[in-house]
């Protein structure tokens, strides 16, 4: 009896065995695949990096181009700025000069009509 009592025990710690070399395997298995997806998931994740610091070059570059850009405008603007002021300073000297010249031109109708009377 006590053998068959034994015999019995060593069955059910084998198949205790079976069951849980089953469910090792089983959580092995989902490890190794977890494994997979979080490899696969880095590798995807160092892709977008990647990608996100490329788009980060470019969009500094083109701040930089930007800027090149608005410091070439306020140059331009100071140029115009100092081309209209030289304008208007040749305006007023041209108009000083027609003024004289009318003035003169004025003066020398009167003696022309002087020297004619």
């Amino acid at each position: 009896a006590d053998k068959d009592f034994l015999t019995m025990k060593l069955e059910e710690y084998e198949d205790q065995a079976e069951y849980f070399t089953s469910k090792i395997a089983k959580l092995e298995a989902n490890a190794k695949a977890s494994a997979r997806q979080i490899d696969y998931m880095e590798f995807q994740l160092v892709s977008k990096m990647d990608e996100a610091e490329a788009l980060n070059k470019m969009v500094m570059s083109h701040e930089a181009t930007m800027k090149d850009l608005n410091d070439e405008i306020e140059a331009m603007d100071a140029k115009r700025t100092k081309t209209e002021e030289s304008l208007s300073s040749l305006h007023s000297k041209m108009d000083t000069v027609v003024n004289e010249r009318d003035g003169l031109a004025s003066q020398l109708q009167c003696a022309i009509e002087e020297l004619a009377s």
